[in-house]
This record gives C-alpha cells, sequence and structure tokens, in this order.
C-alpha cells in the first residue's frame, strides 16, 4: 500500500492552480487534528461522572471499549515521548507539519495497538487452553453480548 503524503499533494496542487485539492489537503489535515485531539481525549470532560458514564454505558462492551481507549492513549503517550514531541511543540508548528507529525504519530499508534491486540489473544488462547471451562464461557459471554446488544 502507498501513502501518499497529503503535504506534498497539497503543494502540488497549489502550484498547479487545483484550488480544490488544496482545500481537500486543508480538510484532511483538519481530520487528522482532529484524530489526534481525539486520541489523546482533549475534547472530552473528563470528570469522574463523565468516565463512570463512559465505561457502564454499553455494558461490557462499553467497559472493553474504554480499555481499547486507554490503551490507545498510553501508547499515544509512548510515541509522542520516543518521538521527543509534546502537544506544545506541536501547537507552535505549522498547520502542515503538524498534521504530518500527528498522522505519523496515529499510524504508529494503530500498529502498536494492533500488535497489542494479537499478543492479548495469544494470551487468551494459552489460559484457554490451560482451563477448559473458559472457551464455553467465553462462548456463553459472547452470545449473550450479541443478544443484549
Amino acid at each position: 500500500m502507498t501513502i501518499v503524503d497529503p503535504y506534498v499533494a497539497a503543494a502540488a496542487a497549489k502550484s498547479s492552480g487545483r484550488p480544490d485539492a488544496a482545500r481537500a489537503d486543508a480538510a484532511r489535515a483538519d481530520a487528522v487534528g482532529q484524530a489526534f485531539a481525539e486520541l489523546l481525549g482533549q475534547e472530552e470532560d473528563s470528570g469522574p461522572g463523565a468516565l463512570l458514564s463512559e465505561i457502564t454505558r454499553d455494558g461490557i462492551a462499553g467497559y472493553w471499549a474504554w480499555q481499547v481507549e486507554q490503551l490507545r492513549r498510553r501508547i499515544a503517550g509512548e510515541v509522542m515521548d520516543e518521538m521527543d514531541v509534546t502537544e506544545d511543540k506541536l501547537r507552535t508548528l505549522p498547520p502542515e507539519e503538524r498534521a504530518q507529525i500527528q498522522e505519523k504519530i496515529l499510524r504508529e499508534v494503530e500498529r502498536r495497538l494492533e500488535l497489542a491486540m494479537k499478543e492479548k489473544e495469544k494470551e487468551e488462547e494459552g489460559r484457554r487452553k490451560d482451563d477448559p471451562l473458559a472457551g464455553p464461557v467465553r462462548r456463553q459471554l459472547l452470545e449473550f453480548q450479541e443478544l443484549a446488544g
């Protein structure tokens, strides 16, 4: 899969006189910025009531979604530390450069999250082998979750 750098495309569009392409790239940069803000949880109320509501909103599925989101945020912090990037540094960058770095961070977070989920699945498989009830109980929970959802 080839990933086209949206900023190179935007520069080419501007120099070729294609304002629609430049607007589309600016919209993409805005979308990246919004996704990055959501990743860091900047748009949410973080009070205890909001946290409890977020965790319990959809029952067990909501809880696991919350767990994945917490893992995603932790990974984002690790990636930013490794890249020596802070939210304050990002705010000082030109929009194109900021969006480019944010996109790199988002990609790396998703890559690491996928690896972590695969590792967790392997751990679960090992537990199921050690616990003969783990498989049937898990299937029942999944069936219940489908019925409740």
